[in-house]
């Protein structure tokens, strides 16, 4: 990540918390377990950390981005890898 860029995770009551009462939130959906992660780490493996085969990545990563979008599109209940929360401001 660049300097100065952060990653978190949230809940969605940590989401909630921060939107607080100035939204409402209209739907909060789980997608995904994981998987696609378990993808990339070969991948990267394989490509990162050896040389010669560095050259093998973006045609590799396509394979992982295909995974992450399978598992972004599979429904997992509150056991998700992937929170998405739609919410709109009060007027």
């Amino acid at each position: 990540m660049p300097a100065g860029w952060h990653h978190h995770h949230f809940s969605d009551h940590d989401l909630r918390q921060l939107l607080n009462a100035d939204f409402v939130v209209k739907r909060v959906t789980y997608t995904g377990v994981g998987l696609s992660e378990l993808v990339h780490l070969p991948i990267l493996a394989v490509t990162r950390g050896i040389g010669p085969l560095r050259a093998l990545y973006p045609g590799a990563a396509f394979v992982y981005y295909s995974a992450a979008l399978g598992d972004d599109l599979m429904p997992a209940g509150r056991w998700g890898y992937n929170l998405t929360l739609v919410a709109r401001k009060k007027s």
